[in-house]
């Protein structure tokens, strides 16, 4: 009784091929396992060499941002301990450079140039940390930015590396395909079918990699490309992604001081200084936005980025209209301004500046948002929650009724009343000042 053959199609993906190879010489069995090795070994290469290797660079690039931070506060601070994490962070930089300098494909002019110019960044720090002064700042401001931009581009070689390497997948992908579909053609119809679905798969993988590494070399840091299969490639693509987010992190930080063109945290305490050294009346006027940290995940930050900018332009120009040219306007990052001004002026400052901002803030929600007066935003809980309209909170210190010894005490008052000011109708709370004003 002749019985008729049914390939099981009801098996999986891999039990499918293997039947259907069992069918060919052991010749191709060798050739399929060989292809699909080196394709593992590749892809392993990619994914444990060069994503860790990216991560380092990453680490690198805080690790030089932070350290110029800790410079910074110790310069102003005088502060032993954080001298300690300045020096701290110095080592752990190096050793991360030790570990990308073994890496055999990357450019070894540019590490050298690199390690060159973190010894003169280490150098003129020396100075300015053992003088407590700021003398080399321009220079080393000019040597941070040139690290920075070192390692992104170490970074973007990595990347064309990577791509290289696909495209090796690619290559003998495309061998084993030829080779494959010969061989089966002269057994059947049905090994041919299963090696042309599974070289599909490989090849959308192939592109949406292609696709991904091209918008991370143009910059595109927030693109995401979803895969509803484990594909080969997915596990690479997942880290590539990770890699995005990481630097579309660091772009905002190493940018966030470019966003506005005023004065900075340095001024602002050099500022205080003089007052309190000479004794002069002064009223200290920390503004921050209240929800803004809710509107850039309703809204993205290049909407954020705007509101700052309005709200910095309002501030100048109230400063302008009710101030005097002797009042000083800081931006000291993310949403928060300073405004320094004299005790008899600040309450107009403070209430017109509340005033234009509550004027102009709708304008920037959608016209559902507006009118509805909040927005709805999703925690990673997945819970809805309710925000409204964003307004200001301003902190008010003076040294009418209370006494300063250094910049450290005023910016403290400041920060523990914040929360506290955001409760009020007008937002607006004077420290050491029982009576609360209104608009």
């Amino acid at each position: 009784m002749n019985k008729k053959f049914i390939f099981p199609f009801h098996l999986g993906i891999s039990k499918r091929i293997l039947a259907g190879y069992l069918l060919v010489l052991a010749l191709i069995i060798f050739y399929a396992i060989y292809a699909m090795s080196t394709l593992k070994s590749i892809n392993n290469s990619i994914t444990q060499t060069n994503s860790r290797f990216l991560i380092v660079i990453d680490k690198m690039l805080e690790n030089l941002i932070t350290q110029e931070s800790y410079g910074r506060r110790y310069i102003i601070l005088k502060n032993p301990e954080t001298l300690t994490l300045f020096w701290e962070k110095s080592s752990e930089f190096e050793k991360l450079f030790d570990h990308i300098k073994g890496l055999p494909d990357l450019d070894k002019r540019t590490l050298e140039h690199i390690a060159l110019l973190y010894e003169e960044f280490k150098k003129l720090y020396s100075e300015d940390l053992k003088n407590i002064n700021f003398s080399n700042e321009e220079k080393i401001t000019k040597t941070q930015r040139e690290l920075i931009e070192l390692l992104k581009n170490l970074s973007f070689e990595l990347y064309d590396i990577q791509n290289k390497k696909i495209l090796e997948i690619s290559h003998v992908k495309s061998k084993f395909h030829t080779a494959s579909i010969i061989f089966c053609i002269l057994i059947t119809l049905l090994v041919v079918s299963i090696a042309i679905r599974n070289s599909k798969n490989i090849s959308d993988s192939i592109e949406q990699l292609n696709t991904a590494a091209k918008k991370l070399l143009d910059g595109e840091f927030e693109y995401i490309q979803n895969i509803n299969q484990k594909a080969e490639l997915g596990e690479i693509l997942n880290s590539l992604n990770e890699v995005s987010k990481r630097l579309r992190k660091l772009e905002s930080i190493y940018l966030e001081d470019s966003l506005m063109q005023l004065p900075g945290i340095r001024s602002l305490y050099d500022i205080l200084k003089r007052k309190i050294k000479n004794n002069e009346s002064f009223a200290f006027c920390a503004i921050d936005i209240d929800n803004f940290k809710q509107f850039n995940s309703r809204y993205g930050y290049e909407r954020g980025d705007e509101i700052i900018r309005a709200l910095g332009q309002i501030i100048v120009d109230v400063v302008s209209e009710t101030g005097t040219k002797d009042d000083f306007i800081c931006y000291i990052g993310a949403d928060d301004f300073v405004i320094i001004s004299s005790p008899d002026r600040y309450m107009n400052i403070c209430e017109f500046t509340v005033e234009k901002f509550n004027q102009l803030i709708p304008n920037f929600y959608d016209d559902e948002d507006r009118q509805r007066g909040y927005i709805n935003v999703k925690t990673q809980a997945g819970q809805v929650i309710a925000y409204p309209i964003m307004t200001i909170s301003i902190v008010v210190v003076t040294n009418q009724h209370l006494r300063f010894s250094n910049p450290v005490q005023i910016m403290e008052i400041a920060r523990d009343a914040r929360e506290f000011a955001k409760t009020l109708p007008n937002g607006i709370y004077v420290a050491g000042e029982s009576e609360l004003h209104n608009v």
